[in-house]
């Protein structure tokens, strides 16, 4: 894998996170006709992008990061419930993040064990 001036991947993971919270709270009129498919699947890959991403930026703090992604989640399932009135907020979209997550982790780590048998 290319090296990536190392600024660059904490702006990578911040703007995913900055578009899936737009994503998750707009009114679902407003999201393209393109990203209506399943809702469970939407939030698997979100949050397997966002794991991913955010292995990328913090290799050396997965713990922290993956933490705060399932707050993050659980925030914006407590937004949805809450302050919006075209989401519902569910205990079955958080463990679709947290199935995300896991999703996001082993791509990363396959693809950080693939990049370093090529590069020895």
């Amino acid at each position: 894998m290319k090296k990536i001036d190392l600024r660059v991947k904490p702006l990578i993971f911040a703007c995913c996170a900055l578009v899936i919270t737009v994503m998750a709270i707009i009114p679902r009129a407003d999201l393209p006709d393109a990203l209506d498919f399943w809702d469970k699947a939407q939030h698997v890959l979100a949050f397997s992008t966002l794991a991913f991403t955010g292995s990328l930026a913090y290799p050396k703090s997965t713990k922290v990061v993956y933490s705060g992604l399932i707050v993050y989640g659980a925030m914006i399932e407590l937004i949805q419930k809450y302050l919006t009135a075209t989401h519902l907020g569910s205990m079955r979209d958080l463990l679709a993040d947290c199935l995300g997550l896991a999703l996001g982790f082993v791509i990363y780590c396959v693809i950080d064990r693939f990049a370093k048998q090529v590069t020895d």
